[in-house]
């Protein structure tokens, strides 16, 4: 879809194209921001590229509307103090989306089928179940999680990109459905 505009409201800027609105910029200070479902008449569909970035130290929670099907590149990245995200109808999570925050845990939605390069890369995370809807996960989406000691992958995932899970020391092995171990 063609950007028709780009408009400020309230804490956020958003993008508006002809069938919904994708949230450019967060601005605001709240530590736990509720993400509103629509601007105008448009449904937020989207979490743009860097959106966050921007409230890295102070954001603590955010919760994402039913609306928001995409994370884009970058959208949390470096927001180490970010301990908890609800996004329950995210499809596509973008590259680098959560690099470097400070999640431990993360419930998936049901309905997840794609994890970008770097998503989660140099996270807190400390286990991880991945929604049986997940079919690829990036390079290096989970590299550097050093905190990292349970991995359960079902066996709808056809792809593990390259290092997907390096430098995770204390994970020994991921297991893979109907596949042999693979190893870090």
């Amino acid at each position: 879809s063609k950007l028709e505009s780009s408009e400020e409201s309230g804490d956020y800027t958003f993008a508006l194209y002809k069938d919904y609105a994708e949230i450019t910029e967060y601005r605001g200070s709240n530590p736990a921001p509720t993400v509103p479902d629509v601007y105008g008449s448009l449904p937020v569909m989207s979490i743009g590229e860097h959106a966050f970035v921007g409230a890295g130290k102070t954001l603590a929670s955010v919760s994402l509307p039913e609306s928001v099907v995409i994370i884009g590149t970058r959208a949390f990245e470096g927001c180490n103090n970010l301990t908890s995200i609800d996004m329950p109808s995210v499809t596509t999570i973008g590259m680098y989306a959560f690099s470097g925050t400070g999640l431990t845990e993360i419930s998936f939605p049901s309905c997840l089928s794609v994890i970008g390069r770097y998503a989660f890369s140099g996270s807190a995370l400390i286990s991880l179940s991945l929604p049986k809807t997940v079919e690829k996960i990036g390079d290096y989406a989970f590299e550097g999680c050093s905190a990292l000691t349970s991995v359960t992958i079902p066996d709808s995932v056809t792809s593990i990109g390259y290092f997907g899970f390096g430098d995770c020391s204390p994970l020994t092995s991921v297991p893979i459905p109907g596949l042999p171990l693979i190893h870090k």
